[in-house]
């Protein structure tokens, strides 16, 4: 894996996720990172405060919250505060 990906907008990590892999990532298994998806761009939040345990307010890690994220307080610049990792890939290999 590549430690920058201009197109993706990836720091660091720049793997490719299905759905099915990053719903893995959801907070209910500590040895795993909790992530979500938005904009086709998979994120770490696992050190964020606001997600601990994989939840934030109603919101689930492990998906992709694009659509919510039009429906939040806050816009998608809040994503800045936390490493890109990687592409949400539906038709990548598990």
């Amino acid at each position: 894996m590549a430690a920058s990906d201009k197109r993706s907008g990836c720091t660091r990590g720049c793997g490719r996720f299905t759905p099915q892999m990053l719903a893995r990532c959801d907070g209910s298994d500590e040895r795993l990172p909790i992530l979500l998806a938005h904009g086709g761009r998979v994120y770490d939040v696992s050190h964020s405060f606001l997600w601990r345990g994989g939840r934030h307010f109603w919101h689930m890690a492990g998906r992709d919250l694009t659509e919510a994220m039009r429906h939040a307080p806050h816009g998608e610049d809040m994503l800045r505060r936390v490493p890109c990792v990687g592409v949400l890939d539906p038709t990548a290999e598990p």
